[in-house]
């Protein structure tokens, strides 16, 4: 008797302790087999700190796998970090954390955005203009007066103005922009989330990185306005003119 009550509880464990494997391998299974393949691991905590904008992110971007993408779906690179803006936009939106394991809200946030930009409805455009303005805003996050006298200034207004950013999001830099009354006119936003570890043709980069000429006009003059202190590599134009702020 007492043999068969210890051979009942064995059974009982070993069943239990098989459905908990056989469900972790069905997740497993199914993870490795949906969208999130087409998503680099994501960096640790202490990664979300830009040495080069001196600041710390508050939000997470998922970093997409282009060399993945571009044998499925055959995007380009600029379709590439357009999809990669929009889908982090779409889940800061939706108050999601960069670490969400919900595979369906995330599977439907990636087909969203790449139906999206598929459809070439891109969360930045880039107007053709012949002189652009990109303003490094990172530097100036918490000098708005700064800011708005460049703006306003005779010098700006002979190119259009792009802020862009290697610690905030989109949706921060144009709160940013709103709340402290930086802009009337038109203006485009290069957030953190554009920047990757791939060049055009799908090669992985050393550096996170933007290719500028994957998205202004061919002939366009391209100042940087910053305080001139950092290296400008990571945005790989060596057509790219400094203006010192």
């Amino acid at each position: 008797m007492k043999f068969i009550i210890l051979l009942s509880l064995l059974l009982s464990c070993s069943s239990k302790v098989d459905k908990s494997f056989e469900r972790k391998q069905f997740e497993t299974y199914f993870m490795s087999t949906g969208v999130s393949k087409y998503f680099l691991p994501n960096l640790p905590i202490w990664a979300n700190f830009s040495e080069k904008s001196s600041c710390q992110k508050n939000k997470q971007t998922r970093f997409l796998n282009y060399e993945l993408l571009l044998g499925n779906f055959q995007l380009t690179y600029r379709q590439f970090i357009q999809l990669q803006v929009d889908y982090n936009l779409s889940l800061h939106s939706e108050n999601k954390s960069g670490n969400n394991d919900d595979l369906p809200f995330e599977e439907k946030l990636f087909y969203h955005s790449l139906e999206r930009i598929q459809k070439n409805i891109m969360p930045f455009n880039l107007p053709n203009f012949p002189r652009f303005h990109l303003i490094w805003i990172d530097f100036y996050i918490n000098q708005a007066n700064k800011i708005k006298e460049f703006v306003s200034s005779e010098w700006n207004a002979s190119g259009y103005p792009v802020f862009l950013s290697l610690c905030y999001s989109q949706k921060q830099i144009e709160e940013f922009i709103v709340t402290q009354n930086i802009i009337d006119g038109s203006y485009s936003i290069i957030p953190m989330d554009a920047f990757s570890i791939y060049r055009p043709d799908g090669s992985s980069h050393p550096q996170f990185s933007l290719f500028l000429k994957e998205f202004f006009p061919e002939n366009a003059e391209l100042h940087l306005v910053y305080p001139g202190i950092e290296s400008t590599q990571f945005l790989q134009n060596n057509q790219l003119k400094i203006k010192k702020l």
